[in-house]
């Protein structure tokens, strides 16, 4: 559904949302079992995938986030520089995909 009406969309089950602290334009979805961070676009109202290839992993640590993989993401927030941060339950750890980059890096804990 990505680019799609965010009315529209399927999700595997939302364990967490966080609103874009910077802009207040984003609500960053937790999609758990798709194992993915999706967004909907507060103002056009359409989803998109922001990390993740939608398979359980650890990989991905400073390239673009829609290479990586996430296992069972729980929650998500952002700052109000617009840094994005995902807490990963199956992979034990926080990553982080910096304001203004396209790459994701593993802020806290190893993956295991």
């Amino acid at each position: 559904g990505d680019g799609e009406d965010a009315s529209n969309a399927s999700f595997g089950e939302i364990y967490g949302i966080g609103i874009d602290k910077s802009r207040y334009r984003f609500l960053y979805l937790a999609d758990y079992f798709n194992h993915c961070i999706r967004a909907v676009d507060l103002t056009a109202r359409k989803i998109s995938t922001v990390a993740s290839q939608g398979v359980s992993g650890y990989k991905g640590d400073g390239q673009h986030p829609l290479t990586a993989l996430l296992n069972r993401p729980v929650a998500v927030c952002s700052d109000i520089h617009g840094n994005i941060f995902i807490a990963e339950s199956g992979n034990h750890c926080i990553r982080v995909i910096p304001a203004g980059k396209s790459k994701i890096f593993t802020l806290v804990g190893d993956g295991t």
